[in-house]
């Protein structure tokens, strides 16, 4: 039976780009309510058979030794009161074609892998007594889309495209 299951990975030590990006955001941005900023690694893989299987047989997904994992839903969010949590997928304008890690996949673990899709997720807290609506509009507007030096970093409208997950 073809199904397609949801992983998500997070590094186990400190993420470099999520700390560089958080850095950015407050000094460079003056993103001064900054709460937290985490990135997750969104794969959905299209597969005959048990997902474990792909897992225990291969490093191209998930690197147990560095990475966390949850299959099926993202980890929950912890939101203070007076903030407001984010999350935002990030995926390329263009399809990334996978199938070679795909066929690896299948190769590796025994299990018929028909695709691999990579996203990235941000999540973000925002310190606010403003609505979330604001802050939301405060969020798309300033942070995520790139649109100077000084306005918006997490994603490049040229390259990538941006949804909303959920909120807190």
């Amino acid at each position: 039976m073809l199904n397609t299951v949801s992983i998500y990975t997070e590094l186990k030590n400190t993420d470099l780009h999520a700390m560089s990006a958080a850095e950015a955001l407050v000094d460079l941005m003056g993103v001064s309510n900054l709460k937290r900023l985490k990135r997750y690694q969104h794969w959905r893989i299209t597969l005959e058979g048990d997902i474990q299987n792909v897992l225990k047989n291969s490093y191209a997904i998930v690197n147990v030794n560095k990475e966390h994992f949850r299959v099926g839903d993202m980890p929950a969010m912890n939101v203070s009161k007076g903030a407001h949590g984010f999350r935002f997928e990030v995926q390329p304008v263009t399809p990334v074609d996978r199938s070679g890690l795909a066929k690896s996949l299948s190769q590796k673990s025994g299990v018929k892998v028909h695709d691999v899709a990579k996203t990235l997720v941000w999540e973000i807290v925002l310190e606010s007594a403003e609505s979330r609506a604001a802050v939301e509009q405060t969020l798309v507007a300033h942070i995520l889309n790139t649109t100077s030096r000084t306005q918006g970093l997490l994603v490049n409208p040229i390259l990538e495209t941006v949804q909303l997950l959920d909120h807190i």
